[in-house]
């Protein structure tokens, strides 16, 4: 770890074998993260992004040039209807882009929400730091911060957060925190020392999940009857329901499940499941990630999304797949007792953290997950 003097400077080309060394180093390991990954798959799964720009990510390096750390600004979606005059709006604006992305997943014929696809800069965040250690911040690491927040501030950011949460989760998803980039994981302990020191505090805990896939089935007696009235479906490569996910999902393989009414055919449960291949590496175990887990209001309190999950984690068995994950928000109980139920276990926790010195309300994404039906 440098402890000499240090400077910063905006991504080059030559950089990607340096920085994916340092992933490797600095990013803690388990089952919530995809290492070690290959320069290639940095460069595809990180860099090759729409929305990448070399100014968003910043290079920190010792007195002899070497990369040392770096951190990786970003900012979420705009909608026509949501902070489209480039604003920052309250936290209670942000929470409403994410119910109408909640209300599309089960619209007839999907489409994509947003016919402009393009950035809300008024809203960013501080995605990623990378250190040499994940367990120790290096004394310049707030340096780095007030670097990154800098960089946003210029470019309109009136609010800024540090980790993600959906939809301001603007890389990373398939890297790093579990089937959602969802926040910084508790091992990270590097991240989080430089925020707290550099005053942001943390507004939201994600709770992350893993099922054993060939683990005892717990008995459902409402299985029989939900089986008589629906059908479960598997839409493989599907099109997401808006195009934030479409970007996020497009490197993986991925599908939506269903449940249908079988007289009617009416969509009254769905969600999306991707294959988390790279982050197996460390442990050899195969991964599913299950989001967007959403049930039909008139349907809700009939065991259709436990029935969908344990429908899932049969396909998965077939598919000789380890582990399916899942992440929920930590006060959402209806969702931690269902899981929790199914024998999923806590293997991670994650925090999405805001400067302190900003106005407003606490900004609760309102997951899909909240969604759930027990």
């Amino acid at each position: 770890m440098s402890d000499g003097p240090i400077r910063f400077r905006s991504f080059r080309n030559s950089d990607p074998p340096a920085l994916t060394t340092l992933w490797n180093q600095g990013v803690p390991m388990g089952g919530a993260t995809a290492r070690p990954l290959s320069v290639h798959e940095f460069e595809t799964d990180i860099l090759n992004h729409p929305y990448f720009e070399a100014d968003g990510l910043i290079v920190a390096l010792d007195e002899s040039d070497r990369v040392c750390g770096f951190a990786h600004i970003g900012f979420g979606p705009s909608t026509d209807w949501s902070l489209a005059d480039g604003r920052a709006g309250s936290d209670a604006d942000f929470k409403s882009w994410t119910s109408g992305c909640t209300s599309s997943l089960l619209s007839a014929g999907g489409g994509l929400i947003s016919p402009r696809p393009r950035l809300d800069r008024s809203w960013g965040t501080v995605a990623m730091m990378v250190f040499e250690s994940p367990h120790q911040a290096p004394p310049w690491a707030p340096l780095l911060l007030d670097e990154a927040r800098r960089r946003l501030e210029a470019q309109g950011a009136q609010v800024i957060y540090a980790g993600g949460a959906f939809p301001l989760n603007p890389f990373y998803w398939g890297c790093y925190g579990g089937g959602e980039f969802s926040g910084v994981l508790s091992s990270h302990q590097a991240f989080h020392q430089t925020l707290e020191q550099g005053g942001f505090r943390p507004v939201q805990t994600s709770v992350l999940f893993e099922a054993d896939c060939f683990a005892m089935e717990a008995r459902d007696p409402r299985a029989a009857a939900i089986r008589r009235d629906f059908r479960f479906e598997i839409e493989e490569d599907f099109l997401a329901p808006d195009w934030w996910r479409t970007i996020a999902l497009s490197e993986h393989q991925h599908a939506e499940i269903q449940l249908r009414g079988r007289r009617d055919h009416r969509r009254v449960a769905r969600a999306t499941v991707w294959d988390m291949e790279a982050f197996g590496r460390e442990d050899g175990l195969h991964r599913y990630a299950l989001t967007d887990l959403v049930v039909d209001p008139n349907y809700r309190r009939r065991g259709l999304a436990r029935f969908l999950v344990v429908e899932l984690i049969k396909y998965a068995r077939l598919q000789y797949i380890d582990r399916l994950c899942v992440q929920t928000d930590s006060s959402n109980q209806p969702a931690l007792a269902l899981y929790r139920a199914l024998g999923f276990e806590q293997v991670e926790t994650s925090r999405l953290y805001r400067l302190d010195s900003q106005g407003g309300g606490v900004f609760r994404p309102g997951g899909l997950e909240g969604r759930t039906d027990s």
